[in-house]
């Protein structure tokens, strides 16, 4: 089988011949298994690089061939690192289609439940989801479908050096692109503005920052592989896919965390989301630590593939976020060491529960928005969602979901 394996290494030199015999050798034809590895793993030395290979630019064709000879293991990283957060993306999509309605993972419950009897929390603070956030969801999807194909075409064309797949990742890589720029600036905007869930100071700066992070990584990448760089493309689109997946480690992480709280900390679902709202809120940089230590773990430590040179664009990308996740870190312990604040979720009370349902009330009446923001970019996707608004005889402009007086409560009736 290792002559089988450098044997088949050589035919993917010589022009992609695809059965052992037609050598000069006659091998038989080689397994599937070490045919696979023949594509998949490097059977011969990397390049050497030049001794002023530092201070050179990083559009240099030497550091191109240099990153190029480890596109395998780029295409591990991205398998190990995406392959739990696309777990839970396909719970979450699955889950909404059992539901017929957005699921939230990381709460464990509707953004929209359809009537008070069937949630365990069935309060909220907004009554519709932002259009922006909604066409987000939508196009998410779509982008995941993309990313499935644009990943198997290119992992099929790797290891097994078929140019029709190479060809078709070259041609479906602008649908791709589109999609991801479509979804990650709805994401933004939605993250920025019109979220749903409250994310403090700077762990709302990470979760802007994931956003331009992956058009900036996506758009750098895409020249590079137009330019002919196509080892620096390997390793832009690495880390953009990476960046793509990260918020799958926010959704595992808060869904381990509230499950654990539930079992053994005395939180049940309606107390998991009062604390999420309440003083202290729900703390991300847990999953931000997760994440970025994945991602420096699959690429530094298990498979050692070349990072970014010093100060080049996508150096800077990972810098910026260190940086926002540094100002993370230190809102939670300030705000724990210096203010006493815990850093963990407790239990409720009765008049926790009771202040909850006055909150929402308020802020369903008020609405969760600005009036700028809520009849503009964070509108609802409903028309009869409001943000917050009441009439006193002719519902037929402004409708609410319970038009039965003409005094009511904007949202759902206990």
């Amino acid at each position: 089988c290792r002559l089988s394996v450098q044997v088949a290494a050589l035919r993917n030199r010589l022009g992609g011949m695809h059965r052992c015999e037609e050598f000069a050798l006659q091998m038989p034809p080689c397994p599937w298994l070490c045919r696979r590895r023949a594509g998949w793993e490097e059977l011969e030395p990397p390049p050497e690089l030049p001794a002023d290979i530092k201070t050179r630019d990083e559009l240099d064709r030497d550091w191109d061939q240099f990153v190029h000879y480890y596109k395998n293991r780029y295409l591990k990283i991205i398998f190990a690192y995406a392959l739990p957060c696309f777990a839970i993306f396909m719970f979450s999509i699955v889950r909404s289609i059992a539901y017929r309605g957005w699921w939230n993972t990381s709460l464990g419950e509707p953004y929209v439940p359809k009537s008070m009897d069937e949630s365990k929390n069935p309060y909220r603070v907004y009554l519709g989801i932002p259009a922006v956030l909604d066409a987000h969801m939508w196009f998410a999807v779509v982008m995941l479908v993309c990313l499935l194909f644009q990943y198997g075409s290119m992992l099929i064309g790797a290891v097994y050096s078929r140019p029709e797949f190479n060809r078709f990742h070259r041609c479906f890589g602008p649908f791709t692109a589109f999609f991801i720029c479509l979804a990650a600036g709805l994401g933004t905007v939605s993250l920025a503005l019109c979220d749903l869930q409250p994310k403090r100071g700077a762990e709302n700066m990470f979760f802007v920052g994931i956003g331009i992070s992956i058009i900036v990584l996506l758009f750098r990448g895409t020249y590079l592989a137009s330019r002919g760089f196509y080892g620096l493309h390997f390793q832009y689109m690495t880390n953009c896919i990476i960046v793509v997946f990260s918020p799958g480690w926010n959704r595992i992480t808060t869904a381990l965390i509230r499950w654990g709280l539930q079992r053994w900390g005395g939180v049940d679902q309606q107390c998991f989301v009062i604390n999420s709202w309440g003083q202290r809120g729900y703390l991300y940089v847990w999953s931000f630590l997760v994440g970025v230590a994945a991602q420096f773990f699959w690429w530094l430590i298990v498979f050692r593939a070349p990072f970014f040179k010093m100060w080049s664009v996508g150096f800077i990308v990972n810098f910026m976020l260190m940086t926002v996740l540094m100002a993370c870190l230190w809102q939670t312990f300030y705000a724990g060491i210096v203010h006493g604040e815990p850093l963990n979720t407790h239990a409720c009370t009765e008049m926790d529960r009771e202040q909850w349902v006055n909150f929402t009330s308020a802020l369903r009446t008020t609405g969760l928005f600005t009036a700028s923001e809520g009849y503009g970019v964070c509108n609802a996707q409903l028309w009869n969602h409001p943000q917050g608004t009441w009439k006193i005889s002719d519902f037929r402009v402004f409708r609410l979901m319970h038009p039965d007086g003409p005094y009511q409560d904007v949202g759902y009736k206990p």
